[in-house]
């Protein structure tokens, strides 16, 4: 069974995550923060990755040299200083 959005591309990733957090989390700016920076991650990933794909709606899995990597949202990542805005992580 092919996993959802293997086999497309970048833009259209950035779409799906993009159109998630605004349809999910309208006038949500501690979620939303982070529409900007989707797309520039996406082709990031997209450079390094073997393959990519998304398990759960606010997740991104992906391959590089045979580990598997997940890049997800994080309420609780922030800016130093005891911030916590939430934030992308690649674990």
């Amino acid at each position: 069974m092919p996993k959802k959005l293997e086999d497309v591309g970048s833009e259209r990733i950035a779409d799906y995550f993009v159109s998630y957090l605004y349809k999910e989390y309208p006038g949500d700016m501690h979620v939303r923060r982070v529409a900007s920076w989707i797309g520039l991650i996406v082709l990031g990933i997209d450079k390094l990755a073997d393959r990519r794909y998304i398990p759960r709606s606010r997740q991104l899995l992906f391959s590089y040299k045979g580990r598997s990597f997940k890049a997800k949202f994080n309420h609780h990542a922030g800016s130093g200083k005891g911030l916590k805005r939430g934030g992308i992580d690649n674990v």
